[in-house]
């Protein structure tokens, strides 16, 4: 049990982490939204830009936690004998995967969000 750490602590350290992904990627449709309140069109842009930023930063942050829980999956299932009961690996892949769909969607938002601001600039 000393090699995987305490599961339930790992667990909710992806729930965190797959919470501050979905509200960086909130803050960055708000900012993108509020981007068209500007009548100066520098505001604008850089509005634009720290929203794309921010939806980029978000989705390598997705990428990272997915990538942190699977590994820790992948442990945790050599030594299946040894976990606390009530530990259940198949719960926890459908959260990774239902993250990693969320994180498709922001990639395919970022792409739209990137040819907006750089439509805008031309």
């Amino acid at each position: 049990m000393e090699q995987i750490g305490n599961p339930i602590s790992y667990y909710t350290g992806f729930i965190s982490s797959s919470r501050n992904v979905l509200l960086s990627s909130s803050v960055a449709v708000g900012m993108f939204g509020y981007s068209n309140a500007f009548k100066i069109s520098f505001s604008t842009m850089v509005v634009r830009f720290a929203s794309t930023f921010i939806f980029l930063f978000s989705f390598l942050y997705g990428i990272i936690t997915i990538t942190g829980m699977k590994r820790y999956i992948k442990l945790c299932e050599k030594v299946k004998d040894d976990l606390p009961e009530g530990i259940q690996l198949d719960l926890w892949k459908h959260h990774v995967n239902l993250l990693g769909f969320y994180i498709f969607m922001l990639f395919v938002m970022s792409i739209i969000g990137a040819r907006r601001f750089f439509y805008y600039i031309k």
